[in-house]
């Protein structure tokens, strides 16, 4: 957590951490809170990394790795920006910093209704609070469709599933911890476990399925008008996981029929997929939707596996539940328990999930904001622009409907445990029910000998050892047999009934046949 108030004060300084050189106003800090916040936390690297690609509309662009490190300030960084209509270019920064962000501010926004616009872009990409725990809810609201529609930024939330090399259980408690020794933007709880179901082995050299850290991260893009001259792009920190008993996995992603593999950078991958993407490396300046191509494939591939990982979680407990019937009670009471406790886990994020799936892919129709599709775009601009808008509905399209498909099967799942957790409970009320019959037969066979026994005193001629005593038993036997078969004959009169109406009919039918 943060080490900070919780509401913005006036603090009468304008240090480094403070907001005083970036929002002017106390009611800026009051309106960009998460912004406010984010200048005086204490527990954050301060070290943004910077990359820049520079299009021009009669040459190839050029590509600029850790940009910042050319220049001795982010000031002398960001004061070479385009000088013309005939260039732009697009600037990607991980992990943010407030002198980053103060430079730009003061090199690159140009009147108030851009600084309000870039502010609020900055502020929403800092939202850190994905559900509503939280206590301040007005701040939290988010904006109507509407609102949306006039912003120059989109936000794509996504979720990394990072897989470690080694087989243990992970709490929530280890792998918080090792964000906040990371010492990681996003708060603690932006990070959690996923223990997978294991499954026994099919072959001796079967291993068990390693734990996997569950990171929620953002991609932030936001561009200065129509035309664009500039398109600022944040994006998260890679956190490097430490004190764990595992070691992270190297990363793997495909994009465009490339594969990537071994990106401890998110800033890094996205400049190798615009290099290779064809869309983006010949001359000319792209549409704002056209250089937002890689960063919704890359966050596509995320969804996708997430989709493989769950699907193996199901068919882990399916094969758990076929094999249910060769367990004792205790253990299929214990493996019931948890895979609905491992079912409803999944159903809760997936149902987040799919919320965040559907803007996207509703995103990809729209081609982004409408501000992006402004009339300064030329036809050739616009092809490629809808034809990469093709692409992506059909690519979030597939994705809609795997993740779909799997909230199907688990919704299955969980009414199938819950079905065999009911026949399980029937069960065991039957066979208490039998036990609790076998009392009342007994009970019922004793009852009116003991009556009988009360009435004629067994202490007399009837006791045990006296010449009555066999008289005794020769009156309650056939007595208790009595009984028994009135009690039976209530309990089954119904069926006595239709048994006798079947055999007068029988009878009758015999009676017409002879006829």
């Amino acid at each position: 957590m943060c080490a900070i108030d919780s509401k913005p004060r006036d603090t009468g300084t304008s240090g480094h951490n403070g907001g005083h050189s970036i929002l002017n106003s106390q009611e800026e800090r009051q309106k960009y809170q998460n912004i406010y916040r984010f200048l005086n936390r204490t527990d954050v690297n301060r070290d943004a990394k910077i990359d820049r690609v520079r299009f021009s509309k009669d040459k190839k662009p050029v590509f600029e790795r850790e940009f910042d490190e050319q220049w001795s300030s982010s000031a002398s960084c960001f004061a070479t920006g385009p000088h013309a209509q005939q260039e732009a270019e697009v600037i990607i920064v991980e992990e943010i910093d407030p002198e980053c962000l103060r430079e730009f501010l003061a090199t690159r926004i140009h009147n108030d209704a851009q600084r309000q616009s870039f502010l609020t872009f900055v502020d929403e990409y800092l939202h850190d609070h994905p559900s509503f725990n939280f206590t301040d809810v007005e701040y939290r609201i988010r904006a109507a469709p509407s609102v949306q529609n006039k912003q120059q930024h989109e936000l794509l939330i996504h979720i990394q599933l990072r897989e470690l090399d080694r087989p243990f259980k992970m709490s929530y408690f280890e792998i918080q911890n090792s964000a906040r020794e990371s010492r990681a933007l996003r708060g603690s709880y932006a990070y959690g476990p996923l223990n997978p179901v294991q499954r026994p082995p099919l072959t001796p050299d079967d291993a068990d399925f390693p734990p996997l850290a569950i990171t929620r991260a953002s991609l932030a893009i936001w561009f200065d008008g129509d035309p664009w001259n500039t398109c600022v792009i944040l994006v998260d920190k890679r956190v490097p996981f430490v004190g764990l008993p595992g070691q992270e996995r190297p990363s793997r992603y495909v994009v465009g029929a490339h594969v990537y593999t071994g990106h401890t950078s998110m800033r890094s991958l996205i400049m190798d997929c615009f290099q290779n993407n064809t869309n983006l490396r010949n001359a000319g300046i792209p549409a704002p939707f056209t250089v937002t191509q890689d960063l919704r494939s890359i966050v596509g591939y995320d969804w996708l596996r997430i989709v493989g990982f769950v699907t193996r979680d199901l068919y882990s407990i399916h094969w758990a539940l076929q094999g249910g019937d060769r367990m004792s009670d205790e253990n299929n009471q214990e493996l019931y328990r948890t895979a609905l406790q491992h079912l409803f886990s999944i159903d809760r994020r997936l149902a987040w999930y799919c919320g965040l799936i559907k803007e996207q892919l509703d995103s990809c129709r729209s081609k982004g904001k409408p501000l992006w599709n402004g009339k300064s775009l030329g036809l050739e601009q616009v092809r490629v622009a809808d034809l990469v808008s093709e692409e992506l509905v059909m690519d979030f399209e597939d994705i809609k409907t795997q993740i779909t498909q799997t909230n199907e099967r688990l919704d299955k799942s969980i009414s199938y445990v819950n079905g065999q957790v009911n026949v399980k409970e029937v069960e065991r009320a039957n066979a208490q029910s039998k036990i609790v019959l076998a009392l009342a037969v007994v009970g019922g066979f004793f009852l009116p000998i003991s009556t009988i026994a009360a009435i004629f005193s067994m202490a007399d001629d009837w006791a045990p050892g006296k010449d009555g005593f066999g008289q005794f038993w020769a009156i309650c036997i056939p007595i208790s047999a009595l009984v028994m078969v009135i009690l039976v004959m209530i309990i089954r009169w119904s069926t006595i009934l239709r048994w006798i109406g079947r055999l007068r009919r029988a009878s009758q039918m015999c009676v017409e046949g002879a006829v």
